[in-house]
């Protein structure tokens, strides 16, 4: 009942959607992506944030993240990979 393979999107995902605290081992680790949805925050802060988190996990970008949203979908490319 295990899959063997590459973990990068499931572990991209994951960082994206926990927020700070949810792992002990790693207390700041997170962009907590309920948190900007419905705020002021603009897309600029969303990108940002979601590199800062990638970069401190080991991932490397192409261009930076991509994050759109049309009021009822939110759709990120975060454009990342391990080098």
């Amino acid at each position: 009942d295990l899959v063997v393979g590459e973990s990068d999107q499931q572990h991209i995902q994951d960082t994206i959607n926990a927020g700070p605290g949810w792992w002990k081992e790693f207390p700041t680790d997170g962009v907590g992506i309920r948190k900007y949805l419905g705020s002021n925050a603009n897309r600029q802060e969303l990108q940002k944030e979601i590199k800062l988190h990638l970069q401190t996990d080991g991932y490397a970008f192409v261009r930076p993240p991509n994050v759109a949203y049309d009021g009822r979908t939110l759709n990120i490319e975060p454009n990342a990979y391990r080098p």
